[in-house]
């Protein structure tokens, strides 16, 4: 109730600034015209390698609609969150540890609409205050979302998600308040390299609170994030009687990391609880950014988003670039990486969980390199070549959570590194800035290419029993690919 309270009284105290601070905005009709429709959904296969894991479980998959005016914000976010199975003395940060307590599990889905009032309470050339309080409704419990997981399920041919809704139906109010002051390293054209501490304050009344405090770096424009990465703790707190919340609470506290890439058209917010390897991301278009004037003239930054085939596996990647000025060279930084998919394609289609344990493997790349251009202005095609080294992980694990006789979560296997080279040959595709959205351009590319990693016997011993990879594993890898590059005008 004091912390309620608390949050009541800097809401109010937010409001009480608002005539002072921003009440031309607020009597300027332009001021309530949405300049940003965001339509988004998460899942957490997005889930980075090398820094989390998707338990295929917890929060497993959102839908957003986010729209945004000068003056106000309207926020609708809707989350299934699932557990397959837990006992009462099992810990999220050691999977081994056994009990013999009743096995449990269930699920919830949770619809918020919330309504915010941005506020900029202070800005000048080296230091802001940015705040805004929302307000809402939760809905929470039986809305049918499993009926979507499961109808994708089907199409993809993945074992369907049979557990039970947790009993009870609510809406609850939600009040929630977001914190921020920075301060201005230097001017990166007309963004802002910054640091800033941040704040989060999240309350659905009965139900649930949430506190997050972190610090973050890197470019904003106009308090919203272009390319930041933050690193903070999270502290939470369950009201309600589902055992289900309970269990996913747990996965969301201690440290956490998020990364936020927004490049107009494209935004891309990934969360990963450091403590319990818990990973989630949400990619999002704004609709409206494409009845904008862009602003793009040149690109000063590149990030690249796709996915590629390697040993019959779908991996994700993600890149990002600095070209050199007046120079055909770049400098690169790269991640590929699947995270919790079946180690064998029909197994858990076939089987019942509720007797035999589900495998699964965790596949990642983190590579540092330099890519070159050809000039051919002349041509719709541009080729390139790319060469990075760095390193792989492999990691698989044996869910043991959903079968009734046993008596630990799971069994992880260490995870095993090789060290990589990646040769890369590739061609993009429409002129620079034929396709263009704000300060960002659009091309696609397709690549192909190999892996070199220097212990394929040890990986082949290290896979064998538990997935049917070991069979396509060499020393050179082949992969190809295709994906979108995002190009940055910071200037």
């Amino acid at each position: 109730m004091k912390r309620l309270l608390s949050i009541l009284i800097v809401l109010l105290s937010a409001m009480c600034m608002l005539s002072a601070i921003t009440f031309s905005d607020y009597n300027n009709r332009k001021s309530w015209i949405p300049e940003t429709l965001c339509i988004g959904m998460g899942n957490d296969k997005w889930a980075i390698g090398t820094i989390s894991y998707n338990m295929d479980d917890q929060l497993t998959f959102s839908e957003h609609i986010y729209i945004e005016a000068p003056v106000w914000t309207l926020n609708v976010n809707m989350l299934s969150i699932t557990n397959r199975g837990w006992r009462e003395g099992w810990s999220v940060s050691d999977v081994t540890l056994p009990s013999t307590n009743p096995l449990f599990s269930g699920r919830y889905d949770v619809t918020q609409v919330l309504f915010g009032l941005p506020l900029s309470l202070f800005n000048n050339s080296k230091f802001y205050l940015y705040s805004k309080p929302e307000v809402g409704l939760s809905f929470i419990g039986n809305q049918h979302y499993d009926v979507l997981q499961n109808t994708l399920h089907k199409i993809i041919k993945a074992a369907p998600l049979e557990v039970d809704y947790e009993k009870g139906n609510y809406i609850k109010p939600t009040i929630n308040l977001f914190f921020e002051a920075g301060g201005n390293l230097f001017d990166v054209g007309d963004n802002k390299f910054i640091l800033a501490a941040r704040a989060d304050f999240y309350n659905t009344l009965n139900f649930a609170s949430k506190e997050i405090i972190y610090g973050s770096i890197g470019l904003i424009k106009q308090n919203s994030d272009i390319l930041t990465l933050s690193l903070g703790y999270s502290f939470i707190q369950s009201y309600s009687d589902y055992k289900t919340q309970s269990v996913y609470h747990e996965y969301l506290k201690g440290m956490i990391f998020s990364l936020s890439i927004n490049s107009g058209f494209l935004r891309i917010d990934y969360t990963a609880r450091l403590n319990t390897g818990f990973g989630f991301g949400v990619i999002s278009i704004d609709v409206l950014s494409l009845f904008k004037e862009p602003s793009w003239q040149k690109s000063n930054l590149f990030l690249t988003l796709g996915t590629s085939s390697q040993l019959n596996c779908t991996f994700y990647n993600i890149k990002l670039g600095h070209p050199f000025t007046d120079s055909n060279w770049s400098l690169v930084v790269s991640t590929r990486f699947l995270s919790g998919n079946p180690s064998f394609k029909d197994w858990e289609t076939t089987m019942d969980p509720k007797d035999w344990p589900r495998y699964k493997r965790s596949y990642s790349a983190f590579l540092v390199g330099s890519r070159y251009e050809f000039n051919t202005k002349e041509l719709i095609v541009k080729p390139y070549s790319e060469i990075t080294l760095g390193m792989m992980t492999w990691e698989v694990r044996e869910l043991r959570n959903m079968m009734t006789d046993n008596d630990i979560h799971s069994i992880v296997n260490p995870k095993l590194f090789s060290f990589a080279l990646d040769l890369e040959l590739g061609l993009k595709f429409i002129p620079s800035g034929a396709l263009k959205s704000g300060n960002s351009e659009f091309q696609f590319i397709i690549f192909s290419g190999f892996t070199a990693i220097h212990n394929s016997k040890k990986v082949i011993s290290y896979l064998y029993d538990t997935t049917q990879d070991s069979e396509k594993i060499s020393t050179i890898i082949p992969r190809w690919g295709f994906g979108i590059e995002i190009g940055f005008d910071l200037t």
